[in-house]
């Protein structure tokens, strides 16, 4: 299975079959090739002097259209008119500057002025029409020219050759061949005003491989040692005699093949150069397989032959007996699979930066450190970098920390542009000396062999390192401590303490100025049983029965009840019933009224009259009984004749009838005795502890009342005791004195209602106890301060009152650490300062740790030489003889890596060039990983140890590059001469055969990471289309500092646009009227890009402004400027694309054109997306709209609803759509409209317009106090992966003077204080920010104070007008 997969992988390496136009090219494409034969109407000589200039090698210059401003008439032509005038009237040229009777009248006289006339006005109408087929010519050459310098500039590759002869036939296979025998380099431009031709003698000349692979392929068999590539002519032969004529070059090419083992007949072998006519399926049923012809046709275009040696490769690698253990883990074969489900799914964790460990060169955000450390860390990785977010970058500065540490670095892609990106951000640093940068093997040979010198003479004089180590060290650590210091901050302030609480929580949640709970916060300890979930549990609970506590208010009515948690229903309705009972048997006397009745009939009962009513003066003598016992008692003791005594029987005498004392003595004493037995009745009356009904009977037996007042009594009593026991029954629901107050005290209106509020609210009451009993013993004092002190401020008391005691409690051992906020400026600063230092030794320490390494590999003989190296500087120096760059890097391959330790190459010359060796570099990195077939990386992985595949897998596939696939419900837009440029090579033999680009296997394979931060746009509108679409929202985009910069996005609707077969002419012509104005008005120089949805629209601008170019001589002056532009090494030119070759490109401003519109036959829009329809076709428009750094202008002839998709079957389409409402809402300033586009992208998106959010009460303070202070505050700025929290905008000037950051939910998410507390402020104020922090102690200590900070900071701002300055971009970015 895996040679299988990998033999597949070959022969789609050479992709032999007839739609590789190197192996069957059936007609003129013009944008990819020109028929030579062509020029043979304008000069005669023409293919002969190509012909003789390739085989004698020479680079003499040939005219191939001659300048139209020179344009004269041949004899030949005069001659024709003078010989043909009569026949010639008829022109129309004639006819519309000469009457009907003039012309009549030159046909009766030839010779007359009329007839003189004639002739010069045929005469400038001849050469008018030569003039047309020149330019028809010469726009075709531009337009072939344009593609070939359009592919060097984006891969490095020059592919312009000129193919003699041709071989047509077909292989054995049946496969179709019309292909160029040999390839001879070239190269056309135009000279003031015509085109020239030129052999690049100096490179080398080929047969062509691909056609010779799929001859062995096809046949089977071995061939010759066939040498595929040559400096001369001769070599081709092997040929003893000078080759100096065509006519010989010719018979040596019939020969060739026989010579060679390769069966070409010459039957159709004409001997003069004949026209290539486009072949047609028929034209090829003429050949049988296996027949090949050699056919007299020259043809100059673009043929791809490079692939040759990644096939030789490939054929290396299959042949081996274990394939390479870093192929295995791609392809898994035996291996197995990391945990992706293919899609991006980016590593989440944070790492570590040790600033010891790290070797940067340039700025990086965190994103980007994270992603060079994981390089390092892990076997294999891979980075997508969506668009702007600083890859190239990150690549730069992973080839910077390996080379280093003494490490090999290989970079590889397949654009040139993106390499040369690389080597510029490296060269700038000072490294490009330890670099090889080859896109020509033979032009760029000379530069390496400058570097060996170079590299090698800085080695002879290497100097001690240990002196640059320790500095680098030094600054290392105490960037690394300061770091931890901030770290240890932000864990402070994030960690849960001992109440599993933040500081930062209670920080924000409490301040020293807000009210406590007095008596809680005095008796603290006894409430302090809570930890701050707890808390806000209990919190969480009162408030759940806040409506409820009136149930236990001390006035209200049932207050005074029992638990009720567990009463049931049935239990309710008895409460009730027994409340109702009682209700009614009280409504007519009242139980106080029944006890009166009670003892009103015992007190008609009087004992004591009743006994002495039959006595004179015996109520008398009974009220002063005990006064007369006593005279009595001393009248007996006193002596007879004492004069008491007397005195005492006058006092006695006065109560009784009686003289005789002794009888006195006895009613005295049965009075006493009557008195005592009453005594004990009236006690027994008065006594409630004794039951009615024994009263009843007591008083019933002694005589004291009727049968009838018994009677009487008993039925009082009956009712007393009925009333009693429902009064038991109540005492189990109510305590005593609520029950005893609804009976004593105004019975009937209590007991009404209590029965109202039980019956309407039983259930709540209930409810509220069940609640209660959650509470357990130790929360009880809570509760009941809680039922008692709740007002509408309670809680917000009760939680300043916990947390300012836990605060307190927590901070009497942390002040060194809750300092920091006050060196926090000093610390971040230090450390921002440290790291540009440490960056600007980094290029150095490279140097001489590398030249160290060089010289410690160095050998010396006895007379203390070098001699390692002797030979390799000896070869560099060589005029002569020289070894190609393969053979030079093949003969001396550790000395040369060690010397230029880093090779940044395409995949073939990383096959042509490298010394085919297992783990030859430490490292391998592929840019641009989307855009690079599997096939094309084996051989690069081959030699590598790890691999980092870095790229955008939302971005364009290697299918979109020049190899199209066809939209056959699209095929009517790409006409014949587009057909041979799309083709399916996408097999269905498993994961590594399914996906096509390296990038989509990789993220399948290696744990991956994002670059997070979005550097290119200077307005978010430009990017947040993308990144809700296309990227889930994880960019982060700096939000605009300017409100009222113009429109990032605006719309220009062309009225009257129609397509016309893919072109909209009308859109074309406001395209250049846009282009012309803004080179005309720009004032900043803004760059300016071109981009359209398909090919032929592109062409037609290319053409429109290369005619306008013609005619307007301001706008040639500054395009022809323009198309050439460079910026500081970097190519800004003015670009014309489509959205198949546009990705990795950025301007300034960017064109989209839309074209589509009503079709100009049918007069209706049609449902014809082409390869935006196809699966991954939405990643072209991607492409297309996120190329822009301050504008994009759409151009479009139709409105966004005006598309047809409901029948779409892919999402691209779709995305289009809405990308055109989007991008109108941006245009009309409709930010509703744009944001409800953005939230059906199901993206969450935080705010509208200025609407208040916080993410703390914290913020919510600081806003309300500063807009007190009458600042415009908004909140939350930005959407797209960064907010900052608050923003002081002024309408003067339509922007954000001052940006405030609160320590709140975007510091503590992160971990890591490098992104938290450098980069991301960094990343701010790159975009023009001015950031103010606010600690959330520092705000709870003292907020007027911070206030003026605030207010001293924008008055600061304000008078050095420091918000109106321009923002650093920041440092290198690039996507």
């Amino acid at each position: 299975m895996q040679k299988e997969i990998l033999s597949k992988y070959k022969q789609r390496l050479m992709n032999i079959n007839a739609k590789n136009s190197t192996l069957c090219r059936s007609r003129i494409v013009k944008r990819k090739a020109f028929d030579l034969f062509r020029l043979k109407n304008f000069n005669e000589d023409i293919l002969d002097s190509i012909l003789l200039s390739l085989i004698k090698d020479n680079d003499v210059e040939l005219s191939m259209t001659g300048n139209v401003t020179n344009i004269k008439l041949s004899k030949v032509d005069k001659e024709y008119i003078n010989n043909n005038l009569i026949k010639l009237l008829d022109r129309e040229v004639i006819k519309s500057e000469i009457s009907y009777e003039d012309i009549q009248k030159i046909k009766d006289d030839e010779n007359s002025e009329l007839a003189k006339k004639a002739k010069k006005l045929l005469e400038k109408d001849f050469i008018s029409d030569e003039i047309k087929k020149i330019s028809v010519l010469s726009k075709d050459l531009e337009t072939l020219n344009t593609e070939i310098d359009l592919k060097e500039r984006e891969t490095g590759l020059y592919e312009l050759y000129t193919g003699f002869p041709i071989i047509v036939g077909k292989l054995a296979d049946g496969t179709k061949v019309r292909a160029p025998l040999f390839l001879f380099p070239s190269k056309i431009y135009k000279k003031e005003g015509e085109w020239k031709y030129v052999n690049l003698n100096k490179e080398k000349i080929y047969i062509n491989k691909v056609f010779l692979t799929a001859y062995r392929e096809s046949y089977g068999k071995k061939l010759a040692d066939i040498v595929e590539e040559y400096e001369e002519v001769d070599e081709f032969f092997n040929s003893t005699e000078k080759i100096s004529s065509i006519e010989l070059f010719i018979e040596k090419c019939k020969q060739w093949g026989g010579n060679n083992g390769v069966e070409i007949k010459t039957d159709y072998f004409n001997n003069e150069i004949s026209s290539y006519e486009p072949y047609k399926i028929e034209n090829y049923k003429k050949y049988n397989s296996g027949e090949l012809y050699l056919t007299n046709n020259i043809i100059l275009g673009q043929y791809s032959i490079s692939s040759n040696s990644l096939f030789k490769d490939m054929e290396r690698i299959i042949s081996e007996d274990e394939i390479a253990e870093n192929i295995k883990n791609l392809l898994l074969f035996d291996t197995t699979e990391y945990d992706g489900d293919g899609e991006s799914n980016y590593e989440k964790t944070d790492v570590k930066i040790k600033e010891n460990e790290s070797f940067f060169i340039t700025e990086l955000d965190y994103s980007q450190e994270k992603a060079v450390k994981m390089s390092e860390k892990d076997d294999n990785l891979v980075i997508f970098g969506p668009p702007g977010t600083g890859k190239s970058q990150v690549i730069a500065n992973i080839v910077s920390d390996n080379l280093a540490k003494g490490k090999r670095v290989l970079v590889v892609s397949e654009k040139r542009t993106a390499l040369d990106v690389i080597y510029k951000r490296l060269e700038k640093y000072g490294l490009s000396d330890k670099l090889a940068f080859v896109h020509d093997t033979k032009t760029d040979r000379k530069m390496i062999m400058e570097k060996v010198n170079l590299n090698y003479q800085n080695a002879l004089n290497s100097t001690e390192i240990k002196e640059m180590k320790d500095t680098i060290d030094s600054i290392s650590k105490t960037i690394d401590k300061d770091v931890d210091s901030l770290d240890l901050l932000k864990e402070e302030l994030g960690r849960k303490q001992t109440k599993n609480v933040t500081l930062y929580e209670l920080y924000t949640n409490s301040s020293l100025n807000n009210p406590v709970h007095e008596d809680i916060n005095s008796q603290f300890s006894s409430y302090d049983i809570y930890d701050y979930k707890e808390l806000n549990g209990l919190i969480d609970r009162l408030t759940s029965v806040v409506e409820n506590i009136k149930y236990d208010s001390k006035n209200n009515i049932v207050s005074g009840r029992h638990d009720f948690s567990e009463i049931k229903s049935l239990e309710e309705k008895k409460i009730i019933s027994i409340l109702e009972n009682l209700n009614s048997e009280l409504s007519n006397n009242n139980i106080e009224q029944l006890k009166e009745k009670f003892n009103s009939g015992l007190n008609k009962i009087d004992i004591e009259k009743i006994w002495i009513s039959n006595h004179k003066n015996l109520e008398k003598i009974y009220i002063n009984l005990e006064e007369i016992r006593k005279y009595i008692q001393e009248y007996k003791s006193t002596f007879l004749l004492s004069p008491k005594r007397k005195k005492l029987k006058e006092e006695i005498n006065k109560y009784f009838d009686s003289k005789k004392m002794s009888d006195n003595e006895i009613l005295v004493n049965k009075l006493l005795k009557s008195k005592d037995e009453n005594t004990r009745l009236f006690n027994i009356a008065v006594d409630d502890s004794i039951p009615m009904n024994e009263k009843i009977e007591i008083f019933s037996s002694s005589n004291l009342m009727s049968q009838n007042e018994k009677e009487e009594l008993k039925e009082i009593v009956l009712k007393i005791e009925d009333i009693d026991k429902k009064k038991e029954e109540l005492y189990k629901y109510f305590q005593k004195h609520t029950v005893d107050m609804i009976i004593y005290e105004n019975e009937v209106a209590n007991i009404s209602s209590l029965i109202k509020v039980l019956k309407g609210e039983f259930s709540s009451i209930r409810n509220f106890d069940i609640e209660k009993k959650t509470f357990k013993n130790e929360e009880l004092n809570i509760l009941n301060h809680f039922i008692e002190n709740y007002d509408e401020n309670y809680f917000k008391k009760l939680r300043n009152t916990y947390y300012l005691n836990w605060i307190d409690e927590i901070e009497s051992d942390k002040n060194e650490i809750l300092n920091l906020p006050n060196k926090y400026e000093t610390l971040k600063t230090g450390i921002s300062d440290r790291i540009s230092d440490k960056k600007k030794k980094v290029p150095e320490y490279i140097n001489m740790e590398l030249n160290n390494r060089v010289s410690s590999t160095f050998e010396y003989n006895r007379l203390g030489q070098e001699i390692r190296y002797n030979k390799i500087i000896s070869e560099s120096k060589k005029q002569r003889k020289k070894k190609s760059l393969r053979e030079f890097l093949s003969s001396f391959n550790d000395e040369i890596l060690t010397l230029i330790p880093c090779w940044l190459v395409t995949p073939e010359l990383a096959s042509e060039i490298l010394p085919y060796e297992k783990d030859l570099f430490d490292i391998l990195i592929f840019d641009e990983a989307s855009q690079i077939l599997i096939e094309r990386t084996i051989p690069s992985i081959y030699r590598a140890k790890k691999v980092v595949v870095a790229g955008d897998d939302k971005q364009l596939k290697p299918s979109s590059i020049g190899k199209k696939k066809v939209d056959e419900e699209n095929d009517d837009e790409y006409e014949d001469e587009y057909e041979d440029e799309y083709e399916e090579n996408i097999d269905d033999d498993g994961l590594a055969l399914e996906v096509e680009s390296l990038l989509d296997l990789a993220k399948q394979r290696y744990p991956s990471t994002l670059l997070s931060y979005h550097y290119r746009s200077k307005h978010s509108e430009l990017i947040n289309f993308s990144n809700h679409a296309f990227y889930g929202g994880n960019l982060i985009v700096s939000p605009s500092k300017y409100m009222e910069d113009g429109k990032p996005i605006e719309v220009i609707k062309v009225e009257n646009g129609q397509w016309d077969g893919g072109v909209n002419k009308e859109e074309i012509k406001a395209v250049f009227e846009l282009v012309k104005n803004i080179l005309l008005t720009r004032k900043n120089n803004e760059s300016i890009g071109i981009v359209t949805f398909n090919g032929k629209q592109q062409e037609s601008i290319r053409d429109y402004f290369s005619e306008k170019s013609e005619s307007d001589i301001e706008f040639r002056e500054i395009y022809e400027k323009e198309k050439l532009r460079y910026d500081s090494g970097e190519d800004q030119s003015l670009f014309i694309k489509n959205i198949e070759n546009v990705q990795g490109d950025e301007r300034d401003i960017i064109i989209f054109s839309i074209a589509y519109s009503k079709d100009i036959k049918t007069g209706r829009v049609a449902n014809r997306f082409g390869m935006l329809n196809q699966d991954g076709g939405e990643n072209r428009l991607n492409v297309a709209i996120s190329r822009a750094k301050i504008k994009m202008y759409i151009i479009q002839s139709i409105e966004a609803e005006q598309l047809n998709i409901e029948n779409t079957k892919n999402i691209g389409p779709k995305l289009f759509k809405q990308y055109l409402q989007y991008s109108r809402s941006i245009s009309n300033g409709d930010k509703e409209e744009s944001t409800s586009i953005l939230n059906y992208l199901n993206i969450e998106k935080k705010g509208i317009d200025n609407e208040d959010i916080f993410d703390s009460p914290f913020e919510e303070e600081v806003c309300e106090k500063l807009r007190n202070k009458n600042y415009e505050v908004h909140t939350q700025i930005g959407d797209s992966g960064y907010r900052i929290d608050l923003a002081i905008y002024d309408v003067t000037t339509s922007s954000y003077i001052l940006g405030i950051e609160c320590d709140g939910a975007m510091y503590h998410s992160s971990i890591s204080a490098r992104e938290r507390d450098i980069f991301r402020q960094n990343f701010l104020e790159s975009r023009g920010w001015i950031i103010h922090r606010i600690w959330s102690r520092k705000w709870w200590e003292n907020q007027d104070k911070e206030i003026e900070k605030i207010e001293e900071k924008i008055s600061n701002i304000m008078s050095n007008n420091k918000y109106s300055e321009t923002p650093k971009i920041f440092e290198d970015t690039q996507n």
